[in-house]
């Protein structure tokens, strides 16, 4: 079936790439590596995103799920947006988190200092 498609075994070795997750299939797994694509690509489409690019093609690189939130963001575009900031935790959460702290300290009693 592979060689009426065109794939020549003396040319290398031919292996099946998933588009979503990268993971790589045998030449003998082809009915594998589909069955496995459609899965991996329904379950791409059911993630909830929070990412600062808001750009649906990219939805296909790499991504991380926060921690917080369970939404998924590419760090990468949050590190153009941010610099530092914790790995696992969106643009959104982080900002959330800053607002929690920033009202827990105005909300504080101001401590007193004694001197010895």
């Amino acid at each position: 079936e592979l060689q009426r498609a065109g794939y020549d075994p003396s040319a290398g070795r031919f292996v099946w790439q998933c588009q979503s997750c990268t993971r790589c299939f045998e030449a003998e797994e082809h009915r594998t590596a589909e069955r496995h694509g459609a899965r991996c690509a329904a379950e791409l489409e059911r993630r909830e995103w929070s990412c600062v690019c808001a750009d649906p093609r990219a939805r296909k690189a790499l991504a991380t799920e926060c921690a917080d939130c369970g939404r998924w963001f590419h760090y990468g575009c949050k590190a153009q947006y941010r610099d530092g900031g914790a790995k696992d935790r969106c643009v959104a959460c982080e900002d959330a988190a800053d607002d929690a702290d920033a009202a827990a300290m105005a909300a504080a009693p101001p401590q007193q200092h004694r001197r010895a």
